[in-house]
């Protein structure tokens, strides 16, 4: 006669969600930080390109807004990440 196995233990299935979890946290986390990054520097030298070619000052505005852009980048990513730490401690 075959004796049945006893029933797997559930634990690791809930570990593994809870894997699965924190991988979803992290993938949304450094996807907004490079969407951030990426359209705050993108706006930068749009307006820079912009304002180049309605005041004819090429390339000055393009290379200062650009520099506008990526510390509005920087300012925006300590902000998510001061929010994420916030939200963690809690």
């Amino acid at each position: 006669m075959k004796e049945e196995s006893p029933e797997p233990e559930r634990e690791p299935l809930k570990i593994r969600k809870r894997e699965r979890n924190e991988i979803g946290r992290a993938l949304s986390l450094f996807t907004q930080l490079g969407l951030t990054m990426a359209f705050c520097v993108l706006i930068g030298v749009v307006l820079g390109k912009w304002l180049d070619d309605l005041l004819g000052a090429a390339p000055w505005c393009l290379f200062i807004f650009a520099v506008f852009g990526v510390a509005a980048a920087f300012k925006s990513m300590y902000g998510i990440m001061i929010t994420r730490k916030e939200k963690k401690i809690k």
